[in-house]
């Protein structure tokens, strides 16, 4: 019994709502206030931007698709992405992580 706290513990710490977190919906996305939720590979939490500072520290604005700018969490060797994507190189010069 003492298993299922710690479990739902753990569970809630993976759902930050940061930029780039797993989501269901937007409500699951909101530090720093993150508006949608992509339909991505477990959901992606992200934004509209027009500038980087816009996405929080871990997170950079990028020209994506049609939507225009949205925030994506930045990536390296000491800020490696989720599973299921891969820290990929944009036009704007960052590393972001995109669904592999």
């Amino acid at each position: 019994m003492r298993l299922l706290p710690l479990a739902l513990l753990a569970l809630l710490a993976g759902c930050d709502g940061r930029v780039g977190a797993p989501c269901r919906t937007p409500t699951d996305c909101r530090s720093p206030p993150m508006a949608d939720c992509l339909d991505w590979p477990e959901g992606y939490c992200t934004a509209p931007c027009g500038a980087s500072e816009e996405c929080g520290p871990e997170g950079a604005c990028v020209e994506a698709d049609d939507r225009g700018g949205m925030c994506l969490r930045r990536c390296g060797p000491d800020a490696p992405c989720r599973p299921g994507y891969a820290c990929n190189g944009t036009l704007q010069g960052v590393t972001v992580c995109w669904p592999e």
